[in-house]
């Protein structure tokens, strides 16, 4: 494979996590909406709707994280393909992490949720799902925490760059 041709397929490669992200996002969005509207709409099964919507959450906030991990490593294999930016001002502040963001909220919301939701005849059933729950969203945040952060030069290489 020439040069030519590795760049422009690693140049496809960091597009194709681009777009895969958004495609996430958009079903990540129909399925909270698919299930707030369940939620109103049948109120007697508003726990299993919540149960539901929280191991969706949990799914699509791992893929997620693997996809802009992913994203960065395509992105970082073809450095020249990219501009130097100016410094920016809050190089925390991005699309990645407002995502991530938004998972964490969805998250506590619908563990909120299958606390407040619970079914009366099981509610030590509830309990040990609640905390179950809890230990897993601490598992993702550990997950989410150690990965960016071992990409942390990403996020701020902006600010480390001199502009030309």
């Amino acid at each position: 494979m020439n040069d030519d041709t590795r760049q422009s397929q690693l140049a496809e490669n960091h597009r194709f996590f681009g777009d895969m992200r958004f495609k996430q996002l958009t079903l990540f969005m129909a399925a909270m909406t698919a299930a707030g509207a369940g939620v109103v709409q049948f109120a007697a099964n508003r726990w299993w709707i919540a149960l539901a919507a929280l191991f969706v959450t949990a799914v699509m906030w791992v893929i997620e994280v693997r996809a802009v991990l992913n994203g960065i490593a395509a992105r970082e294999a073809i450095p020249e393909l990219f501009p130097r930016q100016h410094k920016l001002f809050w190089p925390w502040i991005n699309s990645s992490w407002a995502v991530l963001s938004l998972h964490i909220v969805c998250y506590a919301l619908w563990l909120a949720g299958i606390r407040a939701w619970h079914p009366v005849p099981v509610p030590i059933c509830t309990d040990f799902l609640f905390l179950t729950g809890v230990v897993i969203g601490g598992m993702l945040s550990l997950f989410s925490i150690v990965n960016y952060w071992r990409h942390r030069m990403f996020w701020v290489q902006s600010t480390l760059r001199k502009s030309d």
